[in-house]
């Protein structure tokens, strides 16, 4: 299903077609997914690519991640999901070469409008680059206003929550995040 986000908040939310095939990943992800053994890698990428994910052959996703829209997950060779990290894939949540997603990080595509009384859903995608390190329980939230892009080479700290791009190569910290330092490459 490739059905772009899993909203649509000028119709009032989501279509059936995408309640049902929600449904039908919420039973697979809570059974075979969740519950496979720890190196059974390449299944869990199978069961992700049935419902519409594009995984490179050597990512790798952790059995007990939360992922609950599969078919806006794009994950870039030997890239990485941990154990109990959220990606809330409402829009497309692309993650690039060799990026880790740490333990209990959390990826928030959406948000609500907070002058609306329904608190009506906007969503927008978000971005991480190559070579990336998204510390634990660090939050990266687009805000659905706009596309939340994190570059190349960048390192999110521990319980950071970044709500702003961040430049190639930045290393953020805190709450907001800010960024404390540029990463260096020993040559030698």
């Amino acid at each position: 299903m490739n059905s772009g986000v899993a909203y649509n908040p000028k119709k009032g939310g989501a279509s059936l077609l995408i309640k049902l095939h929600r449904f039908c990943w919420t039973i697979v992800n809570e059974t075979l997914f969740r519950y496979s053994p720890f190196f059974c890698h390449g299944w869990r990428r199978f069961l992700l690519r049935c419902f519409g994910a594009k995984i490179a052959k050597t990512a790798t996703v952790g059995r007990r991640a939360t992922i609950n829209a599969p078919w806006n997950l794009t994950m870039g060779d030997s890239s990485m999901i941990c154990n109990d990290a959220w990606v809330m894939c409402y829009a497309p949540v692309v993650i690039g070469d060799r990026s880790i997603v740490g333990e209990y990080a959390r990826i928030l595509t959406g948000s609500h409008v907070s002058n609306s009384k329904s608190y009506r859903p906007i969503i927008s995608e978000i971005m991480i680059g190559n070579d990336c390190w998204i510390a634990s329980c660090a939050i990266l939230a687009s805000g659905g206003r706009r596309k939340l892009k994190i570059g190349d080479g960048a390192v999110i700290g521990a319980g950071a929550v970044v709500l702003l791009n961040v430049k190639p190569l930045a290393i953020m910290v805190g709450n907001p995040a800010e960024q404390i330092a540029e990463r260096q490459f020993n040559r030698t």
